[in-house]
């Protein structure tokens, strides 16, 4: 087989209208009624994985739990979750979108699993330096590609590394880990 070549259901998927056979069989989000004990007890139990993968230094072990954490309803889930629970919330991106309904919310769970992903231009404010001399330039990605960071932080980060499941830590990280993303929508250092 080529490289060309896809194999018969690949072909049949891609050839039908969206929604069409071959479509997921999970039900449409409703933000509602997610089980959020469920949902994060799915993804402690991932992050688990990736850790003893790590330990026993199983590296492609650690990319394909990484790759399946990222992809999972639950991660998608709780990524828009810390997102809409933290305190910037308000701050809408270039784009001018808040998720304030849930139903905002579960459209940009269903976001998250897009393969074409290209992030938004940040909007740049100024805002004053500490030392209150100037001010300096603060950018401010949209609530799609905050969402996304999340999301690939709940599979890099330093929680995942220590094998801590604690809530507390993600924002503490997010920090740290949002440099490794490369703002153009690819996310080079991530995936090495």
């Amino acid at each position: 087989m080529t490289m060309t070549q896809q194999t018969g259901i690949r072909r049949e998927l891609e050839a039908a209208p969206f929604g069409a056979a071959g479509a997921s069989l999970r039900q449409a989000v409703n933000w509602r009624t997610i089980k959020w004990k469920r949902v994060n007890s799915n993804v402690c139990r991932l992050q688990r994985r990736i850790v003893q993968a790590q330990q026993q230094d199983k590296k492609r072990k650690v990319r394909a739990l990484q790759f399946i954490l990222t992809r999972s309803y639950s991660a998608r889930c709780l990524a828009v979750r810390r997102v809409v629970e933290n305190p910037g919330r308000r701050t809408p991106g270039v784009d001018g979108q808040k998720l304030d309904t849930p139903e905002k919310k579960a459209q940009t769970v269903e976001k998250l699993n897009a393969e074409d992903y290209k992030a938004q231009p940040l909007k740049r404010v100024y805002i004053a330096k500490k030392n209150g001399k100037g001010r300096r330039p603060l950018g401010i990605p949209t609530m799609d590609d905050r969402a996304r960071q999340a999301l690939y932080l709940l599979a890099f980060s330093e929680r995942t590394v220590s094998g801590r499941c604690d809530s507390a830590m993600l924002y503490s990280a997010l920090s740290l880990e949002l440099s490794a993303m490369d703002f153009r929508g690819r996310h080079s250092k991530l995936f090495r």
